[in-house]
Formats: C-alpha cells, structure tokens, sequence
C-alpha cells in the first residue's frame, strides 16, 4: 500500500512539473494566393469577434477594431490578428513571430550572433507565400477561422 501511495506521488510531482502548451491545429490552405497581405469581409464587426472567440481566442480593442492576443501554433510560430473597419469592410492583417525555442536552435545551429538577428517579441506582417512555412501557416489558420463560421471574404 505504502508503494502504491509513493507511485502515484511520484507520478503526480512528475506530471506537475511537466510544462504542457496547446498548439492549434491548422488546416493546410491552397485557394490563397501568392503576395496576399489581407482578408476582407463585409460581416459586422461583432461576427468576426465571435467567430474568432469561439475558438478560445482572447481579443483585445482597437480604434476602429480589435486585435487578438498571441496564439501558439506550434512550438515554432507565433500568430496575431488585427482587424479594422473601413468603408463597410473588416481587413484582417495577420502578423507572425518565431518562439524562444526557435531563437535557441538558431543559437545552437549558427551561433549567437546569428541568432542576435532574431527577436522573440517582434511581429511581422504576413504576406503571404505558399513556400514560407511559418507565415503561411498564420494565414491559413485565419482563412480557417473565417471558413468555419461561413463568413463570406476575399483576399487583398
């Protein structure tokens, strides 16, 4: 008895201490074309909100819209989402960041001046490219997004 109790202690400081991230899951997108920098829609403002919300995504407002918070979407790449009202339209710019774990392999791969290059804390503006791996993922996640609340949008 007393084995079982150290057992499952163990197993429980074990899984405790684990460190354990949620990545989204991102469907692969091929109607995107290349050089693309925004979606447009001609919902209401509060629909996109929703539909962003309902997949657990924190917003934040905005003159003249909303941002979102930093989503994971896997251990390498960091997405965030602004929208704007203008002229009865949303644009919804995506932008895209690299982690700390990507900064360390760059570190261990090429060195720390190499790697000096590289922020965590910055973002950039997706433009879209099917051959960039980590923006186009940022992209396709937001078409996803906007696919699966049948929200009607086009690419700018």
């Amino acid at each position: 008895m007393r084995t079982i109790f150290i057992l499952a202690m163990t197993l429980l400081t074990i899984v405790s201490c684990t460190s354990y991230k949620e990545f989204v899951s991102v469907q692969n997108k091929n109607n995107i074309p290349d050089g693309t920098q925004a979606i447009i829609l001609t919902s209401d403002i509060e629909t996109v909100k929703q539909a962003f919300k309902n997949k657990g995504i924190m917003l934040s407002s905005i003159e003249g819209g909303f941002k979102t918070e930093e989503i994971l979407l896997d251990e390498g790449t960091r997405a965030m989402y602004k929208a704007h009202t203008f002229d009865n339209q949303i644009k919804i710019t995506a932008f895209w960041g690299i982690t700390q774990k990507v900064k360390s392999n760059i570190v261990v791969w090429a060195g720390a001046d190499a790697a000096s290059a590289y922020d965590v804390r910055a973002w950039d503006k997706v433009i879209y490219e099917r051959d960039m791996k980590r923006p186009k993922r940022v992209f396709d996640f937001a078409v996803q997004i906007i696919e699966e609340s049948n929200l009607k949008f086009s690419f700018r």
